[in-house]
């Protein structure tokens, strides 16, 4: 499995993800624990995922 750091969470990664498990964005941050903002940051590129939510991220692939 490749490295599950922030240079794994690219933006088309969390959002293939996300529509993977069937989520809005809403839905995906608030799971997270993280606004919808910050979300749709993730997904534009805007600002990456910190090492708490790319675990968490992480451990979402592995239930995809």
């Amino acid at each position: 499995m490749p490295a599950k750091g922030k240079q794994y969470w690219t933006p088309k990664r969390i959002r293939e993800l996300r529509l993977r498990l069937g989520l809005t964005q809403r839905e995906a941050a608030e799971r997270i624990g993280a606004s919808t903002i910050t979300w749709r940051q993730w997904e534009s590129g805007m600002r990456n995922p910190n090492t708490w939510a790319s675990r968490l991220l992480s451990d979402w692939l592995q239930l995809a």
